[in-house]
């Protein structure tokens, strides 16, 4: 960048950070993706045995290209993929990636893989008001394809890591209700999810407190508008318009209001209340879960935690360790000896039929509820 432009560059940030004006910068991306053309003339690498991509804050990649870019690595022993589901503006376009995703998945699977790690980013919404458009495709049903490719893709003969940081799901990322053969996860030893707060229909995974108003205003340290308040705002709003009308600049930037673009999706104002989980969805994904457990007779580790992120909460995270497999949290005691299930839930308690299916699939299971 030559002077002339840095100066420029310098003085436009210095009036976009006193609120005259509102440049979209690096938001300009926020709806574009990078995609592979042309997958089948990459070059077929058999001795790449490991595969990560990185992803920029502001520009992300096509998530099924991330897979093309795998399909000529046949011993691939290592997948780690970082994606972005944050698409808010376009649903349909989100649904779409999700679907392509999901159809392009089976295509890598490989005899060789053995660890797989996947952060499909999704941003909870802020305001717990707030109703999340569906990450599905309009079918009749209502399909999550993503979470049953993703279930079929865990049980990879020899994967022994399957590991999801974070993601929007269903219990059919476990135990689909229909599935065409009994699953069945031979060699699998880590399993490890982080479920976002809303599932793929839209619908809240967590209701409201009711110990705790809805509406008042929470701190979010994850979210930083950069903006003062509604009051405050509005003369800068006059003020960035008059100058754009005064601008001589031939380039002159879109405006971009960032609270209000965050209004549209559901992240401002904060409203954070919702921290008891709903039993109408949470027992399904937990029954789906203790299901899958039963089924990977090499299971040594496997947890299940969710995006919450209120200091006021309990929180929701699970923890199942086999015999002889030590705990990662001090406050997990037991006999090491026995497999043991720890439950970080608050007060809250699952339905009778989630412990009976994990203690029919785990003898001698020591159960626990940790409240803090």
């Amino acid at each position: 960048m030559d002077g002339r432009h840095r100066d420029k560059y310098k003085e436009d940030r210095e009036l976009s950070d006193s609120g005259k004006r509102h440049d979209l910068w690096y938001r300009r991306y926020e709806h574009s993706k990078l995609r592979l053309l042309d997958h089948p003339a990459l070059p077929s690498l058999s001795r790449v045995s490991g595969f990560r991509n990185y992803t920029f804050d502001h520009r992300h990649l096509e998530p099924y290209s991330a897979l093309q870019l795998t399909s000529n690595l046949p011993n691939l022993e290592s997948l780690y993929l970082t994606l972005d589901d944050n698409e808010k503006k376009d649903p349909h376009a989100r649904q779409q990636a999700r679907h392509d995703f999901a159809m392009y998945l089976p295509t890598i699977s490989s005899p060789s893989l053995q660890r797989f790690l996947l952060k499909y980013y999704y941003k909870d919404p802020s305001n717990h008001h707030f109703s999340a458009p569906s990450a599905l495709l309009p079918e009749t049903p209502p399909v999550d394809h993503l979470s049953r490719a993703l279930h079929k893709f865990s049980q990879t003969p020899n994967l022994t890591s399957f590991k999801i940081y974070p993601i929007v799901t269903s219990p059919d990322l476990y135990w689909p209700e229909d599935p065409a053969t009994s699953p069945s996860w031979p060699n699998l030893r880590e399993f490890d999810v982080e479920f976002n707060m809303v599932n793929p229909n839209g619908d809240w995974y967590f209701l409201p407190d009711p110990m705790r108003s809805p509406d008042s205003d929470q701190s979010d340290n994850s979210d930083d508008l950069n903006t003062p308040s509604d009051e405050e705002n509005s003369d800068d709003d006059d003020i960035s318009l008059d100058f754009y009308e005064s601008s001589s600049d031939s380039f002159r930037p879109d405006p971009y209001n960032e609270r209000e673009e965050a209004r549209a999706i559901g992240n401002y104002p904060f409203r954070l209340f919702r921290t008891l989980p709903s039993d109408a969805l949470m027992n399904p994904l937990l029954r789906a879960m203790a299901r899958a457990a039963a089924h990977m007779p090499k299971l040594q580790i496997m947890s299940l935690q969710s995006t919450t992120r209120d200091p006021n909460a309990a929180g929701f995270s699970i923890y199942f360790y086999a015999a002889g497999q030590r705990s990662k949290l001090k406050t997990q005691s037991g006999d090491p000896d026995k497999p043991r299930l720890f439950w970080h839930v608050g007060a809250w308690r699952p339905d009778d039929e989630v412990l009976k299916i994990w203690r029919e699939g785990r003898e001698g299971l020591h159960v626990k509820f940790i409240e803090r």
